[in-house]
């Protein structure tokens, strides 16, 4: 499982000259990796799903222990903190991104995700734990911003069950206050 998880692409950022190098020296390699750290997250920012997938043959998935439908309590045990496994959510699909510590597990990038819904949270492009496992009627912009998602999320982690809230009818759920309308759509930087 280590494996695959070295083998996940992060965004590359090109490093600035500093004045008074020589030509062709730059402080890091141009095609050394770029981490997404906590103080990107908490301006943020996150990289956008499609400069993520590569485009390289698709990775095969590991076969996970299927859980079936689960209720959002069970979801919330598979947090970061659990050793065993941890799960998050997209769209009532549940990922198993146990394999990803670095994102996921206790000091992960992403690691307020694991064991949550982040359908809002990736659709509205808001970070931090205020929008996980949230449910109210989505305006068209954010669904969109949370489906972007979707293919990265089906092509690197194994799917592994489906979160109960999602069988009622999104329609259903409480439209957004004000307040909360703006929120989500300020700042709005997950493309």
């Amino acid at each position: 499982m280590a494996e695959a998880e070295a083998k996940e692409e992060e965004p590359k950022v090109e490093e600035p000259k500093e004045e008074g190098a020589k030509a062709g020296e730059t402080e890091t390699p141009k095609d050394e990796a770029a981490k997404v750290g906590p103080e990107d997250r908490s301006k943020g920012s996150m990289p956008d799903p499609s400069s993520l997938m590569g485009d390289g043959p698709k990775e095969e998935l590991a076969e996970v222990e299927q859980l079936g439908t689960i209720s959002l309590e069970t979801l919330n045990s598979y947090n970061c903190n659990n050793p065993d496994r941890r799960l998050m959510c997209l769209f009532g699909v549940v990922y198993d991104v146990t394999s990803a510590v670095k994102k996921y597990g206790p000091d992960g990038s992403y690691s307020e995700f694991a064991g949550h819904d982040i359908t809002l949270t990736l659709g509205a492009g808001q970070m931090g734990d205020k929008w996980l496992d949230k449910y109210i009627k989505y305006d068209p912009a954010w669904k969109e911003g949370a489906e972007k998602w979707v293919d990265y999320y089906a092509a690197k982690y194994p799917k592994c069950g489906f979160l109960d809230k999602w069988n009622e009818d999104p329609d259903s759920w409480p439209a957004p206050s004000d307040e909360e309308r703006e929120a989500l759509n300020s700042q709005c930087l997950i493309l």
